[in-house]
């Protein structure tokens, strides 16, 4: 009397992380760390304004990583000579300042109505016609210090007392 084999169980995630944990030489989930490559900060929006280019959660650019290795590529130095937090601040400071000259050349960019004063000056001025131009000044030589002819006389060379 034999009994049929049981159903076979789908493997569940977490014994799936234990067996890869255990092959990369881990005893349990506490030493390290998932690390995103790039850092999610340092990537780009996609065009739906959903997600990172390439997703966060793209298993390609996923690591498991031991806690000190983690903390060095995110303090210390991420291949580029300084880490993801450094990096972040500088990216961060970089949108700041262009959103800051994104503003400053809107202020600048002339209204409808400076348009219009603008062009009021101009038929202004063209009533009166044409403005004569100034010849420029040239710019006088300066004068040689030394009179035409003569030379600068040498003192000649002293010769050491021994």
């Amino acid at each position: 009397m034999s009994t049929a084999a049981p159903r076979r169980k789908k493997i569940p995630d977490s014994i799936k992380l234990a067996v890869a944990l255990k092959a990369l030489g881990h005893k349990d989930e506490r030493g390290i760390n998932w690390s995103h490559e790039p850092a999610l900060q340092l990537r780009a929006i996609n065009d739906e304004g959903t997600d990172y280019k390439p997703a966060q959660l793209d298993p390609e650019f996923i690591f498991i990583r031991a806690k000190a290795d983690h903390d060095h590529i995110t303090f210390k130095d991420n291949g580029s000579g300084r880490g993801d937090l450094a990096a972040i601040a500088k990216s961060k400071r970089i949108r700041r300042k262009e959103a800051e000259h994104q503003a400053s050349m809107a202020d600048k960019i002339m209204t409808e109505h400076d348009r219009l004063r603008l062009q009021a000056d101009n038929e202004i001025a063209a009533c009166f016609g044409p403005q004569r131009k100034r010849r420029k000044t040239k710019i006088t030589a300066r004068a040689n210090p030394w009179p035409k002819g003569q030379k600068i006389r040498s003192r000649g060379f002293q010769r050491r007392r021994t």
